[in-house]
């Protein structure tokens, strides 16, 4: 009994812990994305506006 007490604490825990990278990992994948779409906005706003990006920022377009 105190096998299947074991086993079933460490699958629960293992299933926990899944959980939380789940979120962490949907999360970070989530901020990415944002990040990227606001890049890309920036680059077509770049070509229309130039005058709208500072001086280190144009550094870094190209």
């Amino acid at each position: 009994m105190i096998i299947a007490d074991v086993l079933h604490r460490t699958f629960v825990s293992g299933l926990a812990a899944l959980s939380v990278y789940g979120l962490f990992m949907g999360y970070a994948v989530h901020r990415e994305t944002l990040a990227k779409g606001r890049g890309e906005m920036m680059h077509i706003y770049h070509h229309s506006h130039p005058k709208f990006l500072t001086q280190s920022m144009q550094s870094t377009w190209h």
